[in-house]
C-alpha cells in the first residue's frame, strides 16, 4: 500500500473489477458497486446471497436492492470490509444505522 493510501481505496477506485451492483436506499436510491468476494469473506449472509445458494440475487444480472439502509452507511460498511479500521461517523444516528446494517448482514 502506498504511503497515505487508505485501505480499500484501490478496490473502490477500480470499478472495472466490481462484479455486483447494489441499489441502496429507501427514498433516494444509489447504485453502489463492489467485489462479491470481499463481501462473501466478510459476511455469511452475503456469502449465501452472492455465492453459495440458489437465492435469486446470485443469478441476477440486475441490481440487488437494499431498501432498508441508506447509501452513506452502506459505503461505510464497504470501507470496513475493504480494511479501514478507523471509521468516522458524522453523528450518533449514523453510528446506530451502521450497527443495524452490520448486524443484519
Amino acid at each position: 500500500m502506498a504511503e497515505g493510501e487508505v485501505p480499500g481505496d484501490y478496490i473502490m477506485e477500480r470499478q472495472d473489477l466490481h462484479d455486483v451492483v447494489f441499489l441502496v436506499g429507501s427514498e433516494k436510491k444509489e447504485k453502489i458497486s463492489t467485489v462479491k468476494l470481499f463481501l462473501a469473506n466478510y459476511s455469511p449472509v452475503f456469502r449465501a446471497m452472492l455465492l453459495e445458494t440458489d437465492m435469486r440475487e446470485k443469478h441476477s444480472e440486475e441490481n440487488i436492492e437494499i431498501p432498508n439502509h441508506e447509501p452513506d452507511v452502506f459505503k461505510l460498511m464497504l470501507s470496513y470490509v475493504y480494511g479501514m479500521q478507523d471509521l468516522k461517523f458524522l453523528d450518533v444516528d449514523q453510528a446506530m444505522r451502521f450497527h443495524l446494517l452490520v448486524d443484519q448482514y
